[in-house]
């Protein structure tokens, strides 16, 4: 059975409880994202943030489609020198960027790349890090967008967003919910 899975802000409702048809959240109450999942499976982790994102990818090619190609073909087709500019910009940043989302939850982090860029670019376009995996995160300013950066071990993982301070801070905090190696989270232990 499904649960209520308040949004960021919101009070924790009472477990097992329900919101009428009609119900609505007071005015005061920040409003949820867009794309806020409000009803999860108990099974599943819960999700704490979900955000549009693009994800420098290492291995990311651009690799269009034959319909592209044909969708392309009245506009003038791909620009002369295109893939020469790609690989230049790959080789200088060590990737392309992909656009996609960014989903938090309480067990990982993940990056899933949107149709648009599935369409156009192969490579590794899904990152699943377990949040018990990740070692740092930190913010590093850029033009427009920040970037989250996000250390794994000897390697990173960036995130370019809107309100990365906030989606870095997320990451932080559910990294400090997770339960520690010989720590129980069991009523009545220390």
């Amino acid at each position: 059975m499904s649960q209520f899975n308040p949004a960021p802000g919101w009070p924790e409702p009472p477990p097992g409880w329900r919101p009428d048809t009609d119900w609505r959240p007071p005015p005061s109450w920040p409003a949820a994202p867009p794309g806020w999942q409000f009803w999860t499976d108990p099974a599943q982790p819960r999700v704490l943030l979900t955000k549009t994102a693009s994800a420098l990818v290492e291995d990311a090619t651009l690799d269009m489609d034959p319909a592209v190609e044909a969708a392309l073909a009245p506009l003038g087709g791909a620009p002369a020198g295109s893939q020469a500019v790609l690989e230049a910009f790959r080789q200088f940043y060590g990737g392309l960027w992909v656009g996609g989302r960014l989903t938090l939850t309480e067990v990982a982090l993940r990056f899933a790349a949107n149709a648009a860029n599935r369409a156009v670019q192969s490579g590794t376009l899904d990152i699943v890090v377990p949040l018990t995996e990740i070692t740092s995160v930190h913010v590093k300013k850029a033009m427009v967008t920040n970037i989250v950066v996000v250390g794994v071990g000897y390697r990173v993982v960036k995130l370019r967003c809107y309100g990365a301070e906030q989606v870095a801070g997320a990451i932080d905090e559910a990294i400090q919910a997770q339960p520690r190696p010989g720590t129980s989270t069991s009523p009545g232990t220390a």
